[in-house]
């Protein structure tokens, strides 16, 4: 009886091998690309993380399952991360037994800034370096390209893909906004914007259609780099830190004439105005 007994156990245990064995041969995941490990958000902000799935046999159709640690931040099933209350909290992105994790500290809004379709953008031009306008309606300051100062040159030239953080003109916890940050408050499925007048001063109002907070950008013009000359003060010019592809210099372009709107390269010679989002 009891070599009976030895014999079925044994039995047993060899099913168990061979079935883990067998579930093993179909793991084709070896690891977890994740284009952020860290992430600082404030309260209404958002970012879609970047994956990629590595495999054994390149199959692209691996899912990731998606979970936050607390409700200081939430995770969809395409990976964007939406910040709920100040804190940290970490993402975890699994696929079969392979992990890859992103801690993401949040804070409040800080003053002087406003959440618009998930980025926090200052509510006033910046005015000389490290400082902000008076108030949302006035114009601020018109800078060339990775340039921390507003005095003007007319030979200036750069060979710089980013605006370097040395030269970042903006006030402690602020930064130039990235391209991206451009696309989100032109998704006109996300925001509505229209030109209006304030006391004299024309320039475009974009408002977050889901809660309604809006910013102003006084339309300033620009100052053309072969001359130093300040023209047109129908149109709105804003630099970004975008770099893609073949292009570099990257900033939004307002036109209230024929109300046309676009985010396009420009010349980084020229000067343009700049609106700060929170670092």
């Amino acid at each position: 009886m009891r070599k009976l007994y030895c014999l079925f156990l044994l039995l047993i245990l060899s099913a168990v091998m061979l079935n883990s064995c067998k579930k093993d041969e179909y793991k084709t995941v070896t690891g977890i690309y994740l284009d952020k490990t860290t992430l600082s958000l404030v309260v209404g902000e958002f970012e879609t993380l970047d994956f990629y799935v590595y495999t054994t046999n390149n199959d692209r159709n691996k899912t990731i399952k998606w979970k936050s640690s607390n409700a200081n931040a939430t995770v969809d099933e395409n990976g964007k991360i939406t910040a709920i209350a100040e804190g940290t909290a970490v993402i975890t992105a699994k696929a079969e037994d392979k992990i890859n994790t992103c801690t993401v500290t949040i804070k409040n809004v800080p003053d002087g800034a406003v959440v618009v379709n998930g980025v926090a953008w200052a509510t006033r031009n910046l005015d000389e370096p490290g400082t902000f306008a008076a108030n949302q309606y006035s114009s601020g300051k018109l800078y060339q390209w990775n340039r921390k100062t507003t005095e003007w040159t007319t030979g200036y030239d750069t060979n710089t893909d980013y605006w370097e953080d040395v030269n970042n003109p903006s006030p402690e916890g602020w930064t130039l906004p990235t391209g991206k940050d451009y696309l989100r408050l032109t998704d006109e499925s996300k925001v509505r914007r229209e030109w209006v007048i304030h006391e004299d001063m024309r320039g475009l109002m974009f408002t977050d259609i889901e809660t309604r907070n809006s910013i102003f950008l006084p339309a300033n013009g620009w100052i053309e780099a072969k001359d130093g000359i300040h023209y047109d003060f129908e149109l709105c010019k804003y630099f970004s830190t975008f770099y893609w592809c073949d292009f570099r210099h990257y900033a939004l372009r307002g036109y209230s004439s024929i109300g046309g709107f676009e985010v396009r390269s420009v010349d980084p010679a020229n000067g343009f105005n700049i609106r700060c989002v929170v670092k």
